[in-house]
């Protein structure tokens, strides 16, 4: 594995949480499961905005501004999810099982597809 890629690993994770809207303060009840993997590994780069999200901003313009935010999109098969996922694509790196266990794949695959007013419900009975 050549410098660069380990470099970008160490610092993925890191720069995702810089960006993501989803960090509370402290005192505030923590994500779990799926939506927690969201947030660390995915929200920085892929939530809606197009502005403050570089691979969000990178759909909009090769897809377009609707496709743009992944989250909530249920064209995109799980098998596609996956392979992205565990194999990179373009300038996203891809993430070993030891960083995203098999199951927590699947169940970031499942919150991914589901329908975002489906993702704001479980987020508010979360928060209870």
């Amino acid at each position: 594995m050549s410098g660069r890629r380990l470099i970008l690993r160490a610092l993925i994770p890191g720069i995702a949480l810089l960006g993501s809207s989803t960090l509370v303060a402290a005192g505030a009840p923590k994500l779990e499961g799926a939506e927690r993997t969201w947030a660390f590994y995915c929200e920085g780069c892929h939530a809606a905005g197009i502005e403050e999200h570089p691979a969000t901003l990178r759909l909009s313009y090769t897809r377009s501004p609707e496709l743009a935010a992944i989250k909530g999109r249920q064209d995109l098969s799980p098998e596609y999810l996956r392979q992205v996922v565990r194999m990179g694509y373009l300038e996203m790196v891809g993430f070993r099982k030891t960083e995203i266990s098999d199951a927590e794949l699947e169940a970031l695959i499942k919150f991914i597809r589901l329908p975002v007013p489906a993702q704001i419900k479980i987020q508010a009975q979360g928060e209870q």
